[in-house]
């Protein structure tokens, strides 16, 4: 965290690095920190869907499934050929829906 919150210091235009720290950050259980990065790194590059399903992967590690639903749905219109965003989008829509049964095929 803190080795890439100085690479940002010095390339603070660099996408790669805030999405890097963005990572970290849910890792660090940081999420609103997260979420505020993600945000604005979709702002700034609205097709690329790692962003959207790591602003999804936020928000499950929340527990806030319905939230994300929407971000893993656009990860996956996206890149519909990754098999880890739709398993997270499925995931989050039957865990929304209080269900024990797998993901939706």
């Amino acid at each position: 965290y803190t080795t890439v919150s100085k690479g940002l210091d010095k390339y603070a235009d660099d996408i790669a690095l805030k999405y890097q720290k963005a990572q970290i950050t849910i890792d660090l259980g940081k999420c609103d920190d997260a979420l505020a990065i993600l945000s604005s790194l979709i702002l700034e590059a609205p097709d690329k869907p790692d962003l959207y399903s790591e602003k999804g992967r936020a928000y499950m590690t929340m527990g806030k499934y319905a939230e994300a639903c929407e971000p893993l749905a656009t990860a996956v219109a996206l890149e519909p050929s990754a098999t880890n965003k739709r398993y997270y989008a499925r995931s989050a829509v039957v865990r929304e829906r209080g269900k024990s049964q797998s993901p939706i095929q």
